[in-house]
């Protein structure tokens, strides 16, 4: 599995929750116990459109040379770790539901952020 084979694919795993956030952001709220307001729905679209730019982001690195791809692919599991990590603490402290579908998020994010830092760090 290439470097950039897992670029895209983390590229794609966001551009589901991207989709969701612009035209299905009840269903993306759903389980959280809030209320859905148009404060939410405007903080979601906007969440949306920076997930579109860390996308480009991700299939832009997936295009460099080698070299390059890796060491921007390091920085971006990074922020991968982080932002998972973050979601973690937000589970453990009920502001989010640590259910089967969070959960299931989270696992995903760091078996990416995984990926990228190994392949990162790999000379094949």
């Amino acid at each position: 599995m290439s470097l950039a084979f897992i670029l895209r694919v983390a590229a794609g795993w966001m551009g589901l929750w991207a989709v969701g956030m612009f035209l299905a952001p009840q269903m993306v709220l759903e389980g959280t116990g809030w209320e859905m307001t148009a404060g939410i729905e405007t903080l979601m679209q906007g969440m949306g459109m920076a997930f579109i730019g860390l996308i480009v982001v991700h299939l832009v690195a997936a295009t460099l040379v080698e070299d390059a791809m890796q060491k921007l692919a390091f920085w971006i599991a990074i922020v991968w770790v982080a932002n998972h990590i973050q979601q973690a603490y937000f589970m453990a402290n009920g502001i989010f539901p640590a259910d089967g579908r969070g959960i299931f998020g989270l696992v995903v994010g760091f078996v990416i952020a995984g990926m990228l830092y190994t392949k990162s760090k790999s000379k094949a």
